[in-house]
């Protein structure tokens, strides 16, 4: 992919981060998380191991970014801005109980 391209997808991962950021949290909590913040509240563990595999931990930047550009690569006509956590993103978020 191309710089441009690159960097709208960085931005939007961001959005994306920033949207999921503010399901978890409570009201009151919400007017604290800023775009400054953000990437200090993410997890640090980038990676995680299943036996003797590593996987990138969900919801990181790098995982985010990666969706993003897979998204990207199925459907180029689509704007990169138009990419939401609910609506793209959530789907392929697997919850183990």
């Amino acid at each position: 992919m191309n710089s441009k391209k690159m960097k709208k997808i960085r931005k939007q991962a961001l959005v994306i981060l920033k949207e999921w950021m503010l399901t978890l949290v409570s009201d009151e909590e919400k007017e604290k998380i800023t775009d400054d913040k953000l990437l200090s509240l993410l997890p640090k563990q980038k990676h995680i191991t299943h036996g003797r595999t590593t996987f990138m931990s969900a919801f990181s930047f790098k995982w985010t970014v990666k969706k993003l550009k897979r998204l990207v690569v199925q459907d180029p006509s689509r704007s990169i801005e138009t990419y939401t956590y609910e609506k793209d993103i959530k789907p392929y978020v697997v919850t183990v109980r």
